[in-house]
C-alpha cells in the first residue's frame, strides 16, 4: 500500500494478515446461484481483478452485470 493510500484512507492500513482458502467464482456459481437465476457480480478485491475474472471464465455467460470498483489515483505497488 502506497503512503498516498493511508493519507487520504487512514482506517485503511494494513493491520494484519489472514490465509484463506481461494475458490474460483467458476466453483460456487451453481451452488450460490440455481440456474434461471439474475446475478449481479460486484468485484472489489484490491489488485486482483483480473484473477477474479479469468476464475469466472464458465459463469460470465450467466450473470447478468459486473461491477468493478478502481480508484483514480494509485494507491498500491505492484
Amino acid at each position: 500500500m502506497l503512503d498516498t493510500h493511508e493519507k487520504h484512507s487512514p482506517k485503511s492500513r494494513y493491520v494484519g494478515k489472514e490465509k484463506i482458502q481461494e475458490r474460483t467464482l467458476d466453483s460456487k456459481t451453481d451452488e450460490l446461484a440455481p440456474s434461471g437465476e439474475n446475478i449481479y457480480h460486484k468485484v472489489n478485491t484490491q489488485g486482483f481483478k483480473g484473477k477474479v475474472l479469468k476464475g469466472a471464465c464458465g459463469s460470465l455467460k450467466r450473470i447478468e452485470a459486473v461491477q468493478l470498483e478502481m480508484s483514480l489515483i494509485r494507491l498500491y505497488e505492484g
